[in-house]
Order: C-alpha cells, then sequence, then structure tokens
C-alpha cells in the first residue's frame, strides 16, 4: 500500500509538473516578436522556483564566447534576488564553481551538501559563511549545437535535489535552452532588420544631398568608418540623428 501511494503521489506531481511545464513553454516562446532574451530568462528563473520542488533560488550564466575553460568568457549572470547575486559574485571572485563548470559539461552538476563539498573548498566555504544556500545544482544550456550557459538552482537545506527533482531541472533547462536560442536568433535578425534600414536611410540622404548614387554613397560610409573606426551602422545613426533631431535612433 505505502509503495501505491508513493507512485500515486509522483504521479499526480508529474501530471501538475507537465502542464505547468505546458504552459511555461507557451510563455517562453510566446509571439513571433514579442519575447526577447531578458524574457526567457525571467520566465526561466520564475518557473525554476515555481515548478521545482525545493529550489528557492535561480539564476542563469550566460556564456560571452565559447572558450573552454575560460572563466574570463563567462558573461554576466541574469539575477535579480540578493542571494542568487551573492553567489554569483562569489563564483567571480573565485574564478571558479559549479555556476561555471556546468557550461561546459553536460548532465548536472549537483553539490549536495556545501557543508562537505571538496571540490570547491575555498568557494563553498564562502557560500557557506556569506549565504543561506546549503545545495545547488547547474545544468548546462545547450541548444542547436551552441552552448548559452547553466541554470542554477538553490536550495537552502541540504541534499535537496532528488533524482525526480533532476530530471525535471533537465526537462525545464532543455526548454529554457531552446526559447533562449531561439529568441538570440529573433533579436539577431532584428537588429540586423534594424541596420539595414538604417544604413538605406544614410545611403539615401548622401545620394539627395551630393547627386551620387547608391555605391558611392556606401563608399563614402565605409571611408569614414575607416577613418573614425567606427561601425559602419553607428555612422548612419548619427547622420540620420544629425538630419533628424526630433526622432533620435538608438545605436544598433
Amino acid at each position: 500500500m505505502q509503495r501505491l501511494r508513493v507512485d500515486a503521489e509522483r504521479n499526480q506531481h508529474n501530471s501538475m509538473f507537465y502542464k505547468e511545464l505546458a504552459e511555461c513553454a507557451l510563455r517562453l516562446h510566446g509571439p513571433w516578436t514579442g519575447v526577447t532574451p531578458d524574457d526567457v530568462l525571467r520566465e526561466v528563473r520564475r518557473a525554476a522556483v515555481g515548478l521545482l520542488p525545493a529550489v528557492d533560488y535561480a539564476s542563469v550564466t550566460l556564456v560571452s564566447r565559447q572558450v573552454r575553460g575560460r572563466t574570463n568568457q563567462i558573461g554576466l549572470s541574469f539575477v535579480d534576488e540578493d542571494v542568487s547575486t551573492r553567489i554569483d559574485a562569489l563564483h567571480h571572485e573565485h574564478g571558479t564553481g559549479p555556476c561555471f563548470d556546468a557550461v561546459w559539461q553536460p548532465g548536472p552538476l549537483t553539490v549536495n551538501a556545501v557543508t562537505t563539498e571538496t571540490r570547491w573548498p575555498a568557494l563553498m566555504a564562502a557560500v557557506l559563511e556569506q549565504t543561506e544556500i546549503r545545495s545547488l545544482m547547474s545544468i548546462q544550456l545547450r541548444a542547436a549545437d551552441q552552448t548559452l550557459g547553466a541554470l542554477n538552482l538553490f536550495a537552502v537545506e541540504p541534499s535537496a535535489f532528488t533524482r525526480e527533482i533532476r530530471e525535471d531541472a533537465v526537462i525545464l533547462a532543455t526548454h529554457a535552452a531552446i526559447a533562449l536560442s531561439a529568441a538570440d536568433r529573433l533579436e539577431h535578425i532584428n537588429r540586423a532588420l534594424e541596420s539595414r534600414d538604417l544604413i538605406g536611410q544614410a545611403k539615401g540622404m548622401l545620394m539627395e544631398r551630393f547627386a551620387i548614387d547608391a555605391a558611392q554613397a556606401f563608399g563614402i560610409l565605409r571611408e569614414l568608418s575607416q577613418d573614425t573606426n567606427v561601425p559602419v551602422v553607428d555612422i548612419c545613426g548619427r547622420l540620420v540623428n544629425a538630419d533628424h533631431p526630433s526622432t533620435q535612433h538608438n545605436d544598433v
């Protein structure tokens, strides 16, 4: 009877988890033009704390350039709470730790007890002294053969991450990686379109002002870029802003 009760409780948990995960996935992917990388990261943090038992705080470590083993290639983390912010700062101070190492390796990287962990002794001592966190887990975020970062989960209880929680966390991290990759691509596309439009406006202004063709206009912009060591699109933004000061364009 005990086994049946445990199985029933687990099945009920699974049903609720997948239902809520499906709702989370809809928010993560959202309208085609409406979801930014920051939106995804904010939703992933909310989902991690809301969907996974024992998770008290969460953050996402982001990678800037993919150079294995180089901690200075770890970008800014997405955090908005004192505890996760402090743990992120400690990782940067020590230059190592599970939140960094998980970026470069598949599968969950789990610290069951901060008090007895031996892989990062100095970092664990600082976490123990300066935070209430007693166990943590980091999972690589990877999609389309691209390493994006790691999802970090923190708990105030030791040995908080059971096998079931680890399995559910990997599923959430997979959805998060796919959504973050899609949002990054969309952001790059939008920036490219904005750059193209801005360059087109600047070329048109030069063509009208100096009675030159499109190739000559772009040649002038390229020469200005080389002379000033400023990207062409930024040169175009300044030109358009100077001509239309009431409608300022942000640098792309």
